[in-house]
């Protein structure tokens, strides 16, 4: 049995926060507080979670802080998008100002 090779989808990243992004930039002020699939969260609050991955993941590794047991999984998983996180954290900073 030869071993599982990785799915490699940094390339998408870029474009995937594109799309975030002009999303939000879209939104009224109404909007974000609107409610969501997510049960109590309104967007905003969505938005903001985002926002919160992405920095803890950038702030972890460009600190070399550990991140906690909840936040490995992730890490592992984002690890082939590390290149694609630092430009759309910054302009989503600005869509949510």
């Amino acid at each position: 049995m030869e071993p599982v090779q990785p799915i490699l989808v940094a390339d998408l990243f870029p474009g995937l926060h594109a799309e975030l992004i002009a999303l939000l930039r879209g939104l009224v002020p109404e909007d974000w507080s609107r409610p969501t699939v997510a049960g109590a969260w309104t967007v905003k609050d969505v938005a903001a979670h985002l926002l919160d991955v992405q920095l803890r993941r950038l702030s972890a590794q460009r600190d070399g802080a550990r991140l906690p047991p909840s936040d490995q999984a992730l890490a592992r998983m984002e690890i082939a998008g590390d290149r694609a996180l630092g430009e759309p954290v910054a302009r989503m900073l600005a869509v949510m100002a």
